[in-house]
């Protein structure tokens, strides 16, 4: 399921408090993606 554009922008946004647990929670199955995508270079 695709996270919605909003969860790239919670740094962006001052009114919106994220904690880190919640920030990476959403973030490692982003940066596994992306981490993988750039190893198969």
């Amino acid at each position: 399921e695709e996270l919605p554009s909003e969860a790239l922008q919670w740094e962006g946004k001052p009114g919106v408090v994220v904690s880190k647990e919640e920030q990476m929670e959403h973030g490692n199955a982003h940066l596994a993606n992306l981490k993988s995508f750039l190893k198969k270079d």
